[in-house]
């Protein structure tokens, strides 16, 4: 009897050490957030997990990486970003999991990649008689915009503004000279510029 209830009380031992909570599953980065301008660029951070792991980007998205996947341990990651012809942010997110045998552990690295840079006029070149005129044009940006006219006497209403597409004003005074002049207004925004060209008799 006593060897009985000794060899019960090793099966339950041995049951219960088999059945003890799995180690969980961790990952973490270095960093895990980015950005980068319209052109593109490299970056690196390190990836650390105690298990298995594998770093995936959304399907389509033209991000290159190295490496995807490794054991348990510690890894530095180099991400590719080409450039971009949207006028819009481009969105990137790089998701690394960490797996057991019964559970896993997700975590995303986020890359913002700027809109490339856009500004349209909807006229380059205006005419204006001498007595003077009011010319309005389409102004359409995705970044803050100013505009700038050195010829005295002219207004530019609104003279900048937001994001977005406006219409403008140019208020274009009488010619007092003896000559037809050229009224140059340039809008910007802190990429490129564009001109408005206004040939007044």
């Amino acid at each position: 009897m006593k060897k009985l209830l000794l060899t019960i009380c090793a099966f339950v031992a041995l049951f219960l050490s088999s059945c003890s909570d799995p180690v969980a599953p961790t990952i973490s980065f270095s960093e895990w957030y980015f950005n980068v301008p319209f052109t593109g660029g490299d970056i690196t951070f390190s990836v650390t997990s105690n298990m298995p792991w594998e770093l995936k980007a959304e399907e389509g998205d033209p991000i290159t990486y190295s490496p995807k996947s490794g054991d348990a341990g510690t890894y530095e990651i180099t991400a590719s970003i080409p450039a971009t012809d949207a006028f819009t942010t481009t969105k990137h997110n790089l998701t690394g999991t960490s797996n057991a045998e019964t559970t896993f552990i997700s975590f995303v690295v986020r890359i913002t990649q700027d809109p490339k840079p856009a500004l349209y006029l909807s006229q380059y070149k205006a005419t204006a008689p001498k007595e003077g005129k009011l010319i309005e044009v389409l102004v359409s940006a995705n970044d803050s915009w100013s505009s700038v006219c050195d010829t005295e006497g002219v207004v530019v209403y609104p003279s900048s503004n937001i994001t977005g597409e406006y219409r403008v004003f140019i208020t274009v005074p009488e010619n007092t000279g003896t000559s037809s002049r050229l009224i140059d207004v340039a809008f910007s925004i802190p990429a490129m510029t564009e001109h408005l060209l206004i040939i007044q008799d």
